[in-house]
């Protein structure tokens, strides 16, 4: 099976790859680099990288899960009388939905 992250070593994460692995936004995690919490290095073409080991250091250091797969399930539970809006609910989370009175 090919590995999930497509890099050199040399070369590290690219910024997506590093947000896509982290689970964040861009905006996000640029701000994790300005602040000082992950640590990342610029090519001589002047791109940033972040080396995977990095990642998963940040990743273990904020208590966040290491991957896609270990993130446990969340419900989210809610109650409203109006169908539309619920629906409109519905189609925002795109989750899966119960009807009432089915225990979760």
């Amino acid at each position: 099976m090919a590995p999930a992250h497509k890099f050199s070593d040399r070369l590290g994460l690219t910024t997506g790859q590093a947000a896509r692995h982290c689970q964040v936004s861009m905006p996000a995690l640029q701000r994790w680099i300005r602040d000082g919490r992950l640590t990342a290095f610029k090519t001589p073409g002047g791109h940033c990288r972040i080396e995977l080991e990095e990642v998963q250091r940040f990743l273990r250091q904020y208590g966040m899960p290491p991957d896609a797969t270990s993130m446990p399930d969340i419900r989210i539970l809610i109650v409203y009388d109006n169908p539309s809006i619920m629906g409109l609910y519905v189609h925002i989370l795109a989750f899966e939905v119960r009807p009432r009175g089915e225990n979760l």
